[in-house]
């Protein structure tokens, strides 16, 4: 299944990456390559000191059509507890 395969390499990225995990939000098919979206908890002491609450990241990873992962970029932040993401300024 392709879509398990996405999640799969994107959790792997962020392990291997972040060395943290992620949850795997979104996957869709652009063309022959795919896009991810996933979140993780973010933990910079310089967040840490104005968040009372974890930090979550939002993430865009795009991957080829072999699972590899060809891009990633953060697309915002927010508290775990806040509803929307402020968009990466």
């Amino acid at each position: 299944m392709a879509i398990e395969s996405v999640i799969k390499a994107v959790e792997d990225f962020s392990t291997k990456t972040f060395s943290k995990p992620c949850k795997v939000i979104t996957v869709k098919k652009e063309g022959e390559d795919w896009l991810a979206l996933m979140e993780m908890v973010v933990e910079d002491e310089e967040m840490r000191k104005y968040a009372r609450t974890p930090i979550v990241g939002l993430w865009e990873v795009r991957l080829d059509s072999k699972y590899n992962v060809s891009s990633f970029e953060r697309k915002g932040l927010k508290e775990a507890t806040a509803l929307h993401y402020e968009e990466k300024g």
